[in-house]
């Protein structure tokens, strides 16, 4: 049985931004809007709305919330107290009018109707930020084909996130942090092997201590931290001034203590791990562009105690940065979490390195019609809105989907109805037989004619 319904399919659920803001060429947003009828059905337009929002919510008396560990207050009207505030930004808009509104109804066909669309999206766009405390942004696409009154209009939603990668040659050499003299007691070394690290990966610090009086001095304890700093560059200005100077809000995302460093003989040496959380919500990557910006530090405190019992703190910092790495893209197109593989997670360098001769041309060319018809599985009765529709005379311009569409290749049609390897095997196919038993002869195919 066959439904109405408005489908949105997109060739990606996740573009890619190659780059910095400043140096990227952006990237392309690609799909179609499919309408499907089981009967005539009048429609007073189909339009397909691209939205980006950004939403910033705060306490206008600086509470410290559960997630942050410092929130900055801002000034407050005068007679106010606990205002939480909030504010939403359009970051871009686009609007396609496949049937555009008019004073006539447009009167569709019973069929399935494509209508592909394309927009190029630049490259200082923010990326996406999804379960944040103090804010988000979102790109989504929403469809909507109206009805008559008295009818539910057909709408569909897609939400799609944008990430950017920048090449890790950027971030690849090791940080270093030394001090000869700190303090008149000791000279010590920091060394991070690199700046740039992706989600599920382990940050190995390397401590190198070296008191200038063995036995002097002892090690309490020794804290790392990672924290993550969120600041908003946008400046929002209504009747009470909301905020009008950058704000920063701050959370720790991991965190370790050792309270038995080595500290006998004259050099002490300890290496310490910190694990960036896999969870998007736990941490995101850094970005920098005209609304916000996200930063990332790697803090250290090294208390100390001499023979006299009196105490003193080691204090340092080291910027690094969060990328999206493998383990993202792995996890768009993983079903079970047994898919990641710590090899995956540890090859990011090699995403930038091009393939082969041989491998290039074993790859097919790409084909717009082709990649959504791989990428989005066939509309399904579940994935529409289903009400009646009523009836008309006249028919509006559309693309309606052709089976013997000769812009596909017949194999590459095939290539979405294969087995799979377990069925391949159980299957019982007939014996091959003999292609000269088979074949007609010569002569009976000159007796046909």
């Amino acid at each position: 049985m066959t439904y109405n319904c408005l489908k949105i399919h997109l060739e990606n659920h996740t573009l890619i931004l190659r780059g910095r803001a400043d140096e990227s060429a952006g990237c392309v947003l690609r799909g179609c809007v499919m309408l499907q009828l089981r009967e005539k059905t009048r429609l007073k337009s189909l339009t397909l709305k691209f939205s980006g929002r950004m939403k910033v919510q705060w306490n206008e008396n600086g509470q410290i919330n559960r997630w942050s560990s410092r929130s900055l207050p801002i000034s407050t009207p005068a007679g106010s107290s606990h205002t939480h505030r909030k504010v939403d930004l359009s970051i871009m808009e686009h609007e396609w009018l496949f049937l555009p509104p008019s004073d006539k109804w447009h009167v569709i066909l019973p069929g399935q109707y494509v209508y592909p669309f394309e927009l190029i999206l630049p490259g200082d766009l923010a990326e996406s930020v999804t379960d944040s405390p103090y804010g988000s942004v979102l790109y989504k696409l929403k469809a909507v084909a109206e009805r008559p009154p008295l009818h539910a209009n057909f709408v569909d939603r897609q939400q799609l996130a944008l990430v950017r990668h920048i090449a890790p040659h950027f971030y690849d050499l090791p940080l270093r942090l030394a001090n000869n003299h700190w303090s008149n007691t000791m000279a010590y070394e920091i060394i991070v092997p690199k700046r740039s690290f992706c989600r599920a990966e382990t940050i190995p610090i390397e401590f190198s201590v070296r008191p200038h009086v063995p036995g002097e001095i002892h090690v309490r304890y020794l804290s790392c931290i990672l924290k993550e700093y969120t600041t908003f560059i946008t400046r929002y200005d209504q009747q009470h001034a909301a905020f009008s100077e950058p704000r920063t809000e701050t959370r720790i995302v991991q965190f370790c203590r050792n309270e038995h460093f080595p500290d006998e003989g004259p050099e002490w040496h300890k290496t310490e791990r910190l694990s960036v959380p896999r969870a998007i919500q736990a941490v995101h990557c850094d970005t920098d562009n005209a609304f916000y910006r996200i930063e990332h530090k790697l803090l250290f405190t090294m208390a100390l105690v001499d023979n006299y019992g009196r105490q003193a703190e080691m204090r340092a910092a080291v910027p690094i940065t969060i990328t999206h790495g493998a383990y993202d893209r792995l996890l768009a197109g993983a079903t079970t979490a047994s898919a990641l593989s710590t090899a995956d997670l540890d090859t990011s360098e090699q995403d930038n390195v091009l393939p082969t001769y041989d491998v290039a041309t074993q790859s097919m060319p790409y084909d717009p019609s082709f990649a959504l018809h791989v990428d989005t599985p066939s509309s399904s009765p579940s994935s529409g809105i289903h009400t009646p529709s009523s009836e008309g005379a006249d028919e509006w311009l559309a693309i309606p989907i052709d089976v013997n569409n000769h812009s596909i290749l017949p194999y590459q049609l095939d290539l979405c109805r294969l087995p799979s390897y377990h069925t391949a095997l159980q299957s019982h196919t007939a014996p091959i037989r003999d292609v000269g038993e088979s074949l007609p002869s010569y002569e009976t195919l000159c007796s046909i004619g």
